[in-house]
């Protein structure tokens, strides 16, 4: 930076392994001096790369800090600034003031750190990691959690645990289809914006994964009919790591009726597709042929986010991640225990709570309910933040165990 005369130089300092904000600094120097040319002391973890950049160069929303008000000067007068935000404005169109602080990634659970349900599935849908559904048709798969080896850890970074492994076995049928996808809620969220994908991937040997985004517009009256074959795009997989990107445009939803039942029925989905027949390929990505392949495919660190600049992958703490699952699934083992005058045996009501409140009033289902000293237990209601069980009870002090599983998945 070449100093002319006395001007303000804004700097930020973050931790490389997560974006963490550790310093916004400003300095003020006159043309020549180098005699404070320091930074202050701060305090990093052994495990932390530490970054210094000068504002204004790096995106902000890469740093997930609200823009910095710098003096506004007029267009091409250098002599008092070193940048300005009227510059960044009218000059770097990828430049995202966002207001996602903090969550920058559209997608949960992209990092593979929580599998609510199981490790693996053969079967198709909701099964094991939470909010991907593994999907397929005639063909099949076999879906699991895998360990990041301590290299995969290095390759990605020190907070990657799990991938995703899809082992396809392809069978030669128009209606065949092994698809990985994830639906984001509302889809008035993605509308009219541009967005980039990022994510690792391999396979046993070369394969093509294709990629395609579909807009629904929910339940209820008569919603518009989803939108199909949006950013569609072929990645080349090899049988080591790759980092991908990919930059498209969601179309505006003006002129789209959104279903009565509301905007949370409605979604944008990202959809990763290994085998696909020529019916998927009519029904759901018609710019792309009919692709039919077994193998095995591995994703990892899944990524979608504001602008046409791809940043780090964003890492949330466990509890963060594991809390926006609960909105949409939830597991938990409960025990009730009541003693009641024997002349007043009838039905009993109990009360669970929630731990997160549902999308909407969620399918519940039991598994491992043991009773004693009661007959029956059975749902009176379910709401989206708790619900009610009847309990007929044959003795004074009566005992349930059971475990409770909440599904309110799009």
């Amino acid at each position: 930076i070449y100093i002319t005369d006395k001007q303000q130089v804004l700097v930020h300092i973050i931790s490389s392994n997560n974006s963490r904000l550790l310093m916004v600094h400003e300095y003020e120097y006159s043309a020549g001096d180098t005699s404070n040319l320091y930074l202050p002391t701060i305090n990093v973890s052994a495990s932390e790369t530490v970054h210094v950049m000068f504002l204004g160069i790096v995106p902000i929303n890469q740093v997930n800090l609200v823009p910095y008000e710098v003096p506004t000067y007029s267009l091409g007068d250098n002599s008092k600034r070193v940048i300005n935000s009227e510059f960044l404005n009218n000059t770097i169109p990828n430049i995202i003031y966002s207001s996602r602080t903090g969550l920058k990634n559209y997608l949960i659970n992209g990092n593979f750190d929580v599998w609510q349900r199981a490790d693996s599935q053969t079967d198709s849908g909701y099964s094991s990691d939470d909010r991907w559904t593994n999907y397929h048709n005639v063909s099949t798969k076999t879906h699991t959690r895998v360990s990041c080896s301590s290299a995969e850890r290095s390759l990605f970074n020190a907070n990657a645990n799990n991938y995703s492994r899809t082992i396809v076995s392809s069978v030669s049928n128009a209606a065949s289809g092994v698809v990985k996808w994830q639906k984001i809620e509302n889809v008035t969220r993605l509308s009219g914006k541009t967005v980039t994908l990022s994510f690792w991937a391999k396979a046993d040997s070369n394969k093509e994964l294709y990629f395609f985004a579909i807009q629904d517009f929910g339940s209820g009256g008569a919603p518009s009919s989803p939108v199909f074959d949006i950013g569609s795009k072929i990645f080349n997989l090899t049988n080591t790591w790759q980092k991908f990107t990919h930059t498209f445009t969601i179309p505006n939803i003006n002129n789209k009726t959104i279903g009565s039942n509301g905007v949370q029925t409605s979604c944008t989905s990202i959809n990763f597709m290994f085998d696909y027949g020529a019916q998927q390929n009519s029904a759901n990505c018609p710019s792309i042929v009919t692709k039919q392949q077994s193998g095995t495919f591995d994703l990892a660190q899944i990524q979608l986010e504001d602008g046409a600049v791809p940043t780090p992958f964003e890492y949330r703490d466990i509890g963060l991640e594991l809390d926006l699952c609960y909105r949409y699934f939830e597991k938990f083992n409960w025990n009730i225990r009541l003693d009641v005058p024997a002349s007043g045996l009838g039905i009993e009501q109990a009360y669970p709570i929630f731990f997160h409140r549902k999308r909407i009033a969620p399918t519940a289902s039991w598994r491992n309910t043991w009773l004693n000293g009661c007959s029956s237990a059975s749902p009176r209601g379910i709401f989206e933040s708790s619900l009610s069980m009847n309990i007929t009870p044959t003795a004074a002090a009566f005992e349930m165990t059971q475990e409770v599983r909440l599904d309110a998945e799009l």
